[in-house]
């Protein structure tokens, strides 16, 4: 509960952030920023690092938990933020929740920070984690808004997520068929690649709690943390 009044009087100055931007000279994304060319080997190597880490870590995924991953690589948490104070209540009952839960849900698999796509340029954090160390919240609420209003989505990065995975089925290193990732793909594309929540069987064996927020947006309290997906802090 003193996290939620810390959240509640970090965030009393509820103008919209990029108001806020402006004021203090920040740069934001849609400044000139543009998403990083998805072609090149180098690229391509990365996205399977990303999706082969979280096979790793989540081996009950499903494709659907596949296409998330994708999606907020390239989208980002445009989709999850549908205005300020309604983030800030999200937030709040949600910081509420985890911190009545019992012991058990330590032991959940989840990183402080995990990558989303190569570089760290987009991340989740886990709010167990960020819970248990005690952060202010208002900054991670903060990040979050402005990655919802600032971070570029980009179907042709999506595009090159989805041709990764697909590469990496057929070659035996996803435990889905590559008929079945190309098909599931494709009509999500034609659909105009819509946001989707996860799995049932990946909600109940993970408990999901997290945000998505750019690498650039990273509360102070989280810099020190690697943008690799094993959410190590740097150099160990």
């Amino acid at each position: 509960m003193t996290l939620c009044v810390a959240l509640l009087s970090a965030c009393t100055d509820a103008r919209d952030p990029a108001e806020r931007d402006v004021a203090r000279g920040t740069v934001s994304f849609r400044e000139g920023a543009q998403s990083r060319p998805a072609d090149s080997v180098a690229q391509r190597r990365g996205i399977e690092a990303v999706l082969s880490e979280h096979i790793a870590r989540y081996p009950a995924m499903q494709i659907q938990d596949l296409y998330k991953l994708v999606h907020q690589g390239a989208y980002g948490s445009e989709h999850a933020m549908p205005g300020y104070q309604q983030a800030l209540d999200w937030l709040s009952s949600e910081l509420v929740r985890l911190a009545a839960e019992g012991p058990g849900a330590g032991d959940l698999p989840g990183p402080l920070v995990e990558a989303l796509a190569p570089d760290g340029e987009i991340v989740r954090v886990h709010l167990r984690p960020y819970l248990k160390n005690g952060w202010d919240p208002g900054p991670l609420l903060e990040a979050f808004v402005r990655t919802a209003a600032e971070y570029p989505r980009s179907p042709d990065r999506l595009r090159a997520f989805a041709e990764a995975a697909e590469g990496m089925a057929r070659d035996g290193r996803l435990p889905f068929a590559a008929d079945s990732v190309t098909a599931f793909f494709a009509r999500l594309e034609e659909d105009g690649f819509p946001a989707m929540h996860h799995s049932e069987r990946y909600q109940e064996q993970y408990q999901p709690a997290y945000r998505v927020i750019a690498g650039a947006f990273l509360p102070e309290s989280l810099r020190v943390w690697s943008a690799r997906a094993d959410g190590r802090p740097r150099g160990r």
